[in-house]
């Protein structure tokens, strides 16, 4: 059941990220695949915001929730509202095309991010 592997991949990742302090150099990751850069004193503020995240995260295993049903897929229709179009929201192409770095025939250009 793919919602058990998520979770278990969820559990393992906070588990090591709550043993093992975050260290700058994974906020420097974190922050290069956001291509953000950050100055040394941006890095050490949140490493500590970070740390507190995920020392939060990590304290969410100790909540009980053997009475809790799972729910295997979150986007099953009882969730789900209908699927209006509001006019008075909707951008003309040129308006959402205004703000992108890069624009052909009408379309945003963007770097690939998966390989074959």
């Amino acid at each position: 059941m793919k919602f058990a592997e998520d979770r278990r991949t969820l559990q393992f990742v906070v588990s090591y990220a709550h043993m093992a302090k975050l260290k700058k150099a994974d906020i420097g990751h974190v922050a290069g695949l956001s291509k953000l850069t950050l100055e040394d004193r941006e890095l050490e503020k949140f490493r500590g915001q970070m740390s507190e995240i995920v020392d939060y995260f990590a304290r969410t295993r100790e909540v009980t929730t053997r009475a809790v049903e799972p729910k295997a897929d979150s986007n099953s229709s009882e969730s789900l509202r209908d699927d209006k179009v509001n006019t008075n929201q909707e951008l003309s192409q040129a308006e959402a095309l205004s703000g992108a770095q890069n624009v052909h025939n009408g379309y945003f250009v963007v770097k690939a991010l998966l390989e074959k």
